[in-house]
């Protein structure tokens, strides 16, 4: 193979051996799971390019006669029963150019529970050459009669050490490396993410405190809501990237505590804005003016003259 599964993979060493043992003769079903960020889709779909015969870098993968892929249709947050019936007839038809029949669900706690109850028919009793390789969240909304009859892998948490010595071996500095790394908290994607593998907009705060004067800040304010405005899912959007927006605080609080503490609480305004008729944005631009204003003649008001020494210890 041009390469292998765990090539660009930071973390999760072990499900990647038992993954690229299982690449000979695959089992039926595959879970892996955990929270945001760590991984595991990038993970995943390497695997299934592999289980296809393909390259585990193959930029045409979905494309593959033997790969089915169930995912919620456009516009909808569930994955419906008639679409899990759809896949078990193609399912039982031979694979055309792999070795197998390779069905990828990277949202698999998002089925219903008939979607679920027909899935289960599937991997209780799948055709011989059919491996399915399911993705979740959430795995608590994953039947147990699912998870039973799957190899049921968890993603945890990323040493940020090891995050750190990746993003060196990818061109970055060592501080740098070192301040996306504790961003990252174990969360190896969000690291790559800073890089620019996720859109500017996700990574907005050092932006802002870096930022000369109010109008460049309100520049990148605007970037932040054309990334959430745009997404199918807006309030969904908005959640992520208030998100990354805590996390990256995270890197800025003991440089500057009383800037970050002004952005702190803007991002949680915005959040309480989220889903109302309310834009989160507006939130974030009366930060950002605070954040411009006379630093020593706003905040003895609001907070008291321990709290720059007290916040790394809290922190900490």
């Amino acid at each position: 193979m041009p390469s292998s599964l765990g090539d660009g993979v930071i973390g999760h060493g072990a499900i990647v051996r038992i993954l690229e043992s299982a690449l000979g003769n695959p089992a039926p079903c595959y879970l892996l799971f955990g929270q945001s960020d760590l991984g595991k889709h990038f993970v995943a779909e390497r695997f299934v390019r592999l289980l296809l015969g393909l390259s585990a870098d193959d930029a045409h993968w979905k494309a593959h006669p033997d790969l089915k892929v169930l995912e919620p249709e456009e516009g909808k947050n569930a994955v419906s029963v008639e679409q899990v019936r759809e896949l078990r007839e193609k399912v039982s038809l031979r694979p055309m150019r792999s070795l197998r029949n390779v069905t990828y669900i990277p949202y698999a706690d998002r089925l219903n529970e008939s979607g679920n109850n027909a899935l289960l028919k599937m991997i209780e009793e799948p055709p011989a050459d059919a491996v399915f390789v399911l993705v979740a969240e959430d795995a608590s909304r994953i039947p147990s009669t699912v998870k039973s009859r799957s190899v049921t892998l968890p993603f945890s948490l990323v040493p940020g050490k090891e995050i750190e010595d990746a993003l060196v071996a990818q061109g970055q500095s060592v501080e740098q490396a070192a301040l996306l790394a504790k961003a990252a908290r174990g969360r190896p994607a969000m690291a790559l993410g800073a890089q620019g593998q996720k859109t500017p907009g996700y990574f907005f705060i050092r932006r802002l405190l870096d930022a000369p004067n109010l109008g460049a800040r309100l520049v990148i304010l605007d970037e932040v809501g054309q990334v959430c405005e745009s997404s199918e899912d807006i309030s969904s959007a908005w959640r992520e990237i208030l998100n990354y927006g805590m996390q990256e605080l995270a890197t800025t609080w003991t440089q500057k505590p009383l800037e970050s503490t002004i952005l702190a609480s803007g991002i949680i305004a915005a959040w309480r804005q989220v889903g109302t008729a309310v834009s989160p944005r507006l939130m974030l631009d009366a930060a950002a003016v605070k954040l411009s204003a006379d630093l020593p003649r706003i905040l003895p008001k609001h907070f008291s003259s321990y709290l720059p020494q007290a916040l790394p210890a809290i922190l900490n």
